[in-house]
């Protein structure tokens, strides 16, 4: 995760991130991850009131979040200011890379299987407070394997017959080896 998530947001945040440089994100975009509109919003949906949470639990999740920027920073001492914080990519030399910058795909408890998602550790995290809690769980698994070669990813769906409301029963089998 990184403060340059807000790249996928569309209207000014947008264009504001666009034009200026990394070494400003926490001026531009640090209340966006202390205050995260998540919460907002499911505060405003009535979603916490529905599980029973307590409003001072719901107050400390709106913020400020040093939690989230501590898991930016992945725990490590960094000072929250600009050109400190912000993008983060951790490499392990300790194992094979099996995949670009060390990042392993799969690793999962089957063939097609991340290790972690990290949109259910992101969602538990900012919504509420855990990123243990198992928010946004169902997307960790892909319908074929990942492949141990180049290009590590599995066959695309093909148009018409798979996906997007196709049957998803392969009609080509996954890569042959060459």
């Amino acid at each position: 995760m990184s403060l340059n998530c807000l790249s996928h947001f569309r209207g000014p945040a947008h264009t504001q991130y666009l034009r200026t440089t990394p070494a400003t994100d926490v001026t531009n975009f640090g209340a966006d991850i202390l205050f995260p509109v998540l919460v907002r919003d499911l505060d405003a949906l009535g979603v916490y009131k529905a599980l029973g949470l307590p409003d001072a639990t719901v107050a400390t999740l709106k913020g400020p979040r040093v939690d989230i920027i501590t898991a930016v920073n992945l725990g490590r001492p960094i000072p929250v200011q600009d050109g400190s914080t912000g993008d983060v990519i951790t490499i392990d030399a300790s194992i094979d890379s099996s995949f670009p910058n060390g990042r392993k795909l799969g690793g999962g408890t089957a063939a097609n299987r991340h290790q972690v998602n990290v949109n259910t550790v992101l969602i538990s995290l900012i919504a509420a407070g855990n990123p243990a809690a198992g928010l946004a769980r169902g997307v960790e698994v892909n319908d074929k394997n990942f492949l141990n070669r180049f290009p590590f990813l599995s066959l695309a769906h093909q148009g018409l017959l798979q996906g997007h409301g196709g049957t998803n029963t392969p009609t080509v089998p996954d890569i042959p080896v060459p």
